[in-house]
């Protein structure tokens, strides 16, 4: 099966300056707030859930959603109904390769879409995160996530604030850039998706991807756009909430 590719890129320097270079003054954006699931104070690590590549994301905003991710996920481990991607009443099932820099992993995503204020009204009722969790989200974890990961008594850490603006023009495509404020952090990213035509092999997916990800590398050069020293912004954050959480 041959999956789309999103490219980030990390930009460093000052967020501001950065997307006014790219967007303008006058974009249009859309703003969440985002929590992550991270087991109770005093649990022998903290980041066992993201060592084990399983993140549980809450979004809450003008949509609400709660993603259950596998990154890196090994393809043997998508097996049954999560062999493929797929769309089920409220439940989207992605499967997607992230490239990162050198990193070129493959990404599954189970995201259960909520009414407006709910993911919200849930973390303020407090309470362990995986009751809140889809019977099919659970079913994903159990199904393709490691052996031996304990998934329970969890709690939502954050909010970080996520501010997302589209359509932007870079190197002859369509990127997003998407800013995280929260803990401290202040991390923009720019992201370009390569997505299949009909019969392609993936062998010429990724020449295709490959070829957008350096000329985006160029435009952002020749914009005086550094990349990030941060590659992985979602370990880097949540490290960041436990930090500040006492």
């Amino acid at each position: 099966m041959t999956t789309p590719i999103e490219i980030g890129f990390g930009i460093g320097g000052d967020p501001g300056t950065a997307l006014t270079l790219l967007t303008g003054t006058t974009a249009a954006a859309t703003a969440h707030e985002l929590w992550f699931a991270a087991p109770a104070p005093g649990a022998p690590d903290p980041m066992a859930l993201m060592s084990s590549g399983i993140t549980i994301r809450l979004r809450s905003g003008p949509g609400d959603d709660l993603a259950v991710d596998l990154l890196p996920c090994s393809p043997p481990r998508l097996a049954g109904r999560w062999a493929a991607p797929f769309v089920d009443g409220d439940l989207e099932f992605r499967i997607e390769g992230a490239w990162r820099g050198m990193r070129r992993e493959l990404a599954a995503s189970a995201v259960s879409h909520r009414p407006a204020g709910a993911i919200r009204a849930a973390v303020d009722a407090g309470g362990d995160v995986t009751e809140i969790l889809s019977p099919a989200q659970r079913q994903f974890l159990v199904s393709c996530t490691p052996p031996g990961v304990a998934v329970d008594h969890l709690r939502a850490v954050g909010p970080v604030v996520s501010t997302r603006w589209t359509g932007i023009r870079l190197a002859g495509t369509e990127v997003t850039a998407e800013r995280w404020t929260g803990a401290g952090c202040d991390l923009l990213e720019v992201a370009a998706r390569v997505v299949p035509v009909s019969g392609e092999p993936t062998w010429a997916l990724c020449s295709r991807a490959q070829e957008l990800q350096q000329r985006c590398l160029d435009a952002l050069r020749d914009r005086d756009l550094p990349t990030a020293t941060v590659t992985d912004r979602t370990s880097h954050i949540l490290r960041a909430l436990l930090a500040g959480d006492g």
